[in-house]
């Protein structure tokens, strides 16, 4: 067992450069979207299909 927490922990700086990269890639080609605005969407998106699902009563 002590040989896969060796191999994870060699592993692990090359996996945050690789995430880092990519990050700072997404970034620089507009692809990234911050997790507050993408929240902010998603909400306003549930809210509207909430509204759409309410039988109207006539």
């Amino acid at each position: 067992m002590k040989s896969v927490n060796v191999s994870s922990a060699r592993s692990k700086p090359a996996f945050l450069a690789r995430g880092l990269a990519s990050l700072a890639e997404a970034r620089r080609s507009g692809g990234y979207v911050d997790a507050n605005e993408l929240m902010q969407r998603l909400t306003a998106k549930l809210e509207l299909a909430a509204k759409r699902q309410k039988p109207t009563h006539r």
